[in-house]
Parts: C-alpha cells; structure tokens; sequence
C-alpha cells in the first residue's frame, strides 16, 4: 500500500510531511523503518505526566527521537501518524506527547493485517 501526501497548493508556505506507524506497541519511521518499542501498555500508566516521561525515555537517543527533534524545530514539518486498531486505545498518549513537543499530527487509520507500507 501506498501513501502520499495531499498537495497544499496555494500561497501559503509548503508544509513536508514526515510519515510514523503507531501500533500500540512500537512507533516505526518512514522512509527508514526505525523503530521504537514500548514495553509497558501506556494505557496502564496512570499519569499523563508519567506516559510522557516514558515514551520520551524510550524514544531519546534514537533515530525517531532525532526526526522528532528535526519536526519540532521546523514549522513547515508535521507528523502523519498510520494508526493500525490496536493503537487505537493509546492514541490519545502518542498525539498528546507529540502535541507536548509542538508537533502538528494528522492521525490516519490504517488496516491492522496491512504489511508493507511505502510513504512518498
């Protein structure tokens, strides 16, 4: 399966996406397939303050940690976030922390069996 980006044609300033997979259990970045995994149901820890803290401890010092850096630094970035069923419940705890970090997302859902998945 394929996915691309609307064109936002106009005046206003190109907006670039950049393309993440969220299961429930592990963010993957697209085009790379960097991959973070989460050990801990974030639905089962009690405080928005502490899911924050522990996706940002997962996430620091890796590749997806540093494009998320590059997202937040850059206002003409946004995150497009593939979202398979079994994220579904944990939604809010990802967009939240993205939002935290001043990252635009637009959540899509996509098929729980879909297996490869090419982003342009």
């Amino acid at each position: 399966m394929e996915f691309s980006a609307a064109d936002h044609g106009g005046s206003g300033p190109t907006q670039i996406p950049t393309w993440i997979e969220w299961d429930g259990a592990e963010l993957v970045l697209y085009p790379t397939g960097a991959t973070v995994n989460f050990s801990r149901d974030l639905s089962s820890i009690t405080t928005f303050e502490a899911t924050y803290a522990y996706v940002f401890d997962q996430v620091a010092g890796t590749p997806l940690g540093a494009e998320l850096a590059r997202v937040a630094m850059d206002s003409g970035r946004y995150i497009i976030l593939l979202v398979r069923p079994s994220g579904f419940q944990t939604l809010p705890e990802i967009t939240g922390y993205l939002g935290l970090l001043g990252i635009d997302v637009v959540a899509e859902p996509i098929d729980q069996n879909l297996r490869r998945i090419q982003v342009r």
